[in-house]
């Protein structure tokens, strides 16, 4: 996915490697393992954030270049149905309201178009 690329290219920039020991298709089985003490892993903030009371050792990895992009599209003001639009309308307040108070971990800014 995006945070796998974003990294393979990081680590190719800094010629360090990572060992991969597992692919795990599931965060939740992820975190799990990570709790159980078997793997290591890196994980954006909003994948953390359901560990909270976990006995983890976590340090924040810091590189301007690594960066990843979430988005919310969806179909025109025109193409959506009026449910569709406050949906819409109430999602981007509430990530706009997330990232504002630091309550989304990594997020730092946010563009509208």
């Amino acid at each position: 996915h995006g945070l796998r690329s974003t990294l393979a290219s990081a680590v190719r920039r800094q010629a360090v490697k990572l060992e991969v020991a597992l692919e795990i298709d599931s965060l939740a089985m992820l975190m799990d393992a990570v709790a159980a003490g078997l793997v290591a892993t890196i994980q954006p903030g909003a994948a953390i954030t359901r560990m909270a009371g976990h006995d983890l050792a976590m340090a924040r990895l810091s590189d301007p270049g690594l960066v990843r992009r979430n988005l919310l599209a969806s179909l025109s003001d025109e193409e959506l149905s009026p449910a569709g639009l406050a949906v819409r309308v109430a999602l981007r307040d509430v990530v706009r309201g997330l990232v504002e108070s630091g309550q989304w971990l990594g997020a730092r800014s946010l563009h509208e178009s």
